[in-house]
């Protein structure tokens, strides 16, 4: 009987809930996220497989799972449109209510997530926050606050809102926030768009009791000074300077500010970074902040004809 009554809940479920999974030449991986995926409580939700034009076994891959799922639709970009680009097009996929965008290389536990399940069927929030990055500790739990609220608390907002996964969204708040998150796709986060009009609307999300998915680590090959670069304007989407503190530094290193700011110039002096940028991070802090900083880049401009032959290490 209690088999009985989950499947009728997941079933209403699907009713309101699609997946998109977007992925590209990660036919492995690929494999893994389906396999978890078969069972689990979205099962019967609409899932739908965007392969951003793969050139290795994808395809293949997809047939072997897809009569496993009672709705799962594969298609295939024409192009390979860029992976952000692809973030976008993958939430223009879903006519649900609700939307889930996953990626092909993360890790699922979907032993307990009834919570969200609920806080779907009775609309309760525009977001859920089901995972994120390993590291992070997932506290606190269970509960609906506010961004900055949950921030107090010891969650790291924005550090998971910058995982694709983590967000189980109102499908149209995404799309009310679409024209902006394309103009982001140069800095590497087109969804924090969305992400961040919960953090500086007050708007409250609710915060799973479980870490759902977890991302992976390693895979993304991103260029670290390209990266740093981008996480500086993407900070930047916060308008009050306080926030554009919180967010860069939730990301980045938050406890060893006087480090960050080292690495940055001596980027900047190797020309592997803009000075605007430099100067932006700089103004993430306070005034007294912002004129330390300054004599700090003057020390480090006498010090550079010593430093300048220094690798960098990540």
């Amino acid at each position: 009987m209690e088999e009985l009554v989950l499947m009728s809940k997941y079933k209403k479920l699907a009713q309101k809930l699609e997946l998109v999974l977007f992925t590209y030449n990660r036919a492995q991986f690929l494999d893994h996220a389906l396999t978890q995926l078969r069972g689990c409580p979205f099962y019967f939700c609409k899932i739908t497989i965007l392969d951003n034009c793969s050139t290795d076994e994808t395809p293949e891959v997809v047939q072997r799972h897809i009569s496993c799922f009672p709705n799962m639709v594969y298609e295939r970009n024409k192009l390979n449109i860029g992976g952000n680009a692809n973030i976008l097009r993958a939430a223009e996929k879903s006519n649900g209510l609700y939307t889930w965008l996953i990626c092909d290389d993360d890790e699922f536990d979907f032993t307990n997530c009834d919570d969200v399940i609920d806080v779907v069927l009775e609309e309760k929030v525009d977001l859920i926050h089901m995972g994120g990055h390993g590291i992070k500790p997932w506290q606190p739990a269970g509960i609906t606050a506010t961004p900055k609220e949950l921030m107090t608390m010891g969650y790291h907002f924005v550090n998971n809102a910058s995982f694709v996964p983590a967000g189980l969204f109102r499908t149209q708040v995404f799309y009310d926030s679409l024209d902006a998150a394309y103009q982001n796709i140069r800095n590497w986060y087109p969804h924090l768009v969305y992400a961040f009009k919960f953090y500086t609307e007050n708007k409250p999300i609710y915060l799973a009791k479980n870490r759902i998915v977890t991302a992976s680590v390693g895979r993304a090959g991103y260029n670290y000074d390209d990266w740093l670069d981008r996480w500086v304007n993407t900070s930047f989407l916060m308008k009050q300077f306080s926030d554009r503190r919180k967010a860069f530094f939730d990301v980045y290193n938050g406890e060893k500010k006087l480090i960050t700011l080292a690495r940055l110039t001596l980027h900047a002096f190797k020309k592997k970074i803009s000075f605007f940028s430099l100067f932006k991070v700089f103004y993430l802090y306070s005034v007294p902040g912002l004129l330390a900083s300054i004599f700090y880049l003057a020390g480090i401009g006498l010090l550079y004809p010593f430093i300048k032959n220094i690798e960098k290490k990540d």
